[in-house]
């Protein structure tokens, strides 16, 4: 059983303010996972290996969602086999695509049938235990092959990218912190009052550049998101140095993506090689988890 991951293009923070964003399928980020019989439950991963009783906070979301999945289904001791190369606390949906792999799996294991609902009600139960209210937006682009446009309690809409352009996803080897972010969002927020139209504004006009197939345009845009994230307090020198290298490479636009604080940078480029040459340079650095989005493929 396999999930991939996602990135927000542009929208991130005025999500959680019930404005639209966009975000995508990455889909060279996955999680893999395997069950078999155990004679205690265990979960070996790269995050954590040990009983199921004894893991540590940060993995309390999953920890719970499997006692609960092997609970509800009445299953004897597995072991829990998790594969992941998606950046945890990096804006990449990690949690929520291990939770989503681990329920297929689970119901893989038992040879019952899950329906998608079934899926999201019990990925909804992983996330609200990590994220506290989460958006819903890292669940629905885990589950999406393509682009979408998502807006909290509206119908989630398709996008198509139709347009020869690549999105390098650099991590920046720090994690962030979603609720810390969202706190010091609103803090910010009085000092910016225009910022949410100016970020929901930035969103509609991207969508219209995404149709229109103006990549430079969609690069200027993602500029100038990144600019009221900047206000907001999400950035981080590591970040804005990162981003300013890309840009200097060429990058049509670059900005953070997810909640900041750390976590991943993107940039947008027209031309491959210029991609390439910028993906060594963050590797050079010691930046290697990367990944690469080619648009015409979402």
């Amino acid at each position: 059983m396999e999930t991939h991951g996602k990135i927000i293009l542009i929208g991130e923070h005025a999500v959680v303010y019930n404005k639209p964003a966009i975000v995508c399928p990455v889909f060279d980020a996955y999680v893999s996972v395997d069950i078999e019989p155990f004679e205690y439950t265990r979960i070996d991963s790269d995050f954590y290996s040990g009983s199921i009783e004894k893991a540590t906070e940060q993995f309390e979301p999953i920890q719970q969602l499997i006692l609960k999945l092997m609970e509800v289904n009445d299953i004897e001791p597995v072991l829990i086999k998790i594969i992941n190369n998606i950046p945890i606390a990096a804006g990449m949906g990690a949690s929520a695509a291990i939770a989503g792999t681990i329920i297929k799996a689970f119901y893989q294991y038992i040879k019952l049938s899950l329906t998608e609902d079934e899926l999201k009600t019990w990925i909804s139960y992983s996330e609200k235990i990590a994220h506290g209210n989460p958006s819903g937006i890292d669940m629905a682009g885990i589950l999406s092959n393509q682009a979408l446009i998502f807006q909290k309690d509206h119908e989630i809409k398709p996008i198509r990218f139709d347009v020869d352009g690549f999105l390098l996803i650099v991590f920046s080897n720090t994690h962030g912190s979603t609720k810390e972010a969202v706190s010091l969002v609103s803090k910010h927020m009085p000092l910016y009052p225009n910022v949410l139209d100016n970020m929901q504004h930035s969103v509609l006009s991207s969508r219209r550049h995404i149709v229109n197939k103006d990549i430079q345009a969609l690069g200027n845009e993602m500029n100038q998101y990144h600019h009221y994230l900047n206000q907001l307090g999400v950035s981080t020198p590591l970040l804005e140095g990162m981003i300013k290298e890309a840009r200097d490479h060429g990058a049509l636009g670059s900005k953070l993506t997810g909640g900041g604080l750390g976590g991943c940078i993107i940039a947008l480029f027209d031309n491959h090689e210029k991609l390439t040459e910028l993906k060594q340079h963050f590797y050079n650095q010691g930046f290697q988890k990367q990944f690469v989005i080619d648009l015409k493929r979402i």
